[in-house]
Formats: structure tokens, C-alpha cells, sequence
């Protein structure tokens, strides 16, 4: 997980401070598939290829990991890439009819 550290008003019964505290640093992730932008994330900003990979199994996108031959994150972290194999069956109705048909 990633925090920083900002500047906050902690009020209590006693009284009033202003301090640094930690919080959870909320990141932006475009998923791309196939050349097609389909969704926004926020995020924690770790392990964002297995964020992906799981949203794109939750959706029904993909049955399997063999159904992914590349997924590639750019420079920034706020993109990744995902190309599927020619396993990959879309066939069913999931995300990506759902948003390119």
C-alpha cells in the first residue's frame, strides 16, 4: 500500500493541532485492450498487472491467463496495454462486446 503524508487538522475534545498524517494514495489506471481504452480504475498503485489481469476475468473478458499474450505498463504506471492470444473466446457477452459493439 501507498501513503503519504499531508497536512491535517486533528480536532479531539482537549483540542485542536494541525499535523502530518498518513493517508492512502489513490492512483488513476486506464486499461486497454486489444488498441481499445474500455475503463478507468482508481486504485492503489501496486501490482497493477494483476489488478487488470483480475478485472478483465471478473468481466468475463477472459476465461484464463493463457487468454493474455502481453500486458505492458507504461512508463507512468497509468496505462497498461493488454493484448489478448488467440485463446482468448468473445463469443459471450462481456466487457469487451459490451463496449466495442
Amino acid at each position: 500500500m501507498s501513503l503519504d503524508k499531508i497536512p491535517v487538522l486533528r480536532i479531539t475534545e482537549e483540542k485542536r493541532r494541525e499535523i502530518r498524517d498518513a493517508v492512502v494514495t489513490e492512483h488513476s489506471l486506464k486499461i486497454r485492450l486489444n488498441g481499445h481504452e474500455i475503463i478507468t480504475l482508481l486504485c492503489s498503485p501496486s501490482k497493477l498487472e494483476y489488478l487488470a489481469a483480475g478485472f478483465l476475468y471478473s468481466e468475463g473478458t477472459i476465461n484464463c491467463k493463457k487468454d493474455i499474450s502481453k500486458a505492458v505498463l507504461n512508463k507512468n504506471k497509468t496505462v497498461i496495454e493488454v493484448t489478448t492470444s488467440e485463446h482468448a473466446d468473445f463469443t459471450k457477452k462481456n466487457l469487451f462486446n459490451r463496449y466495442l459493439a
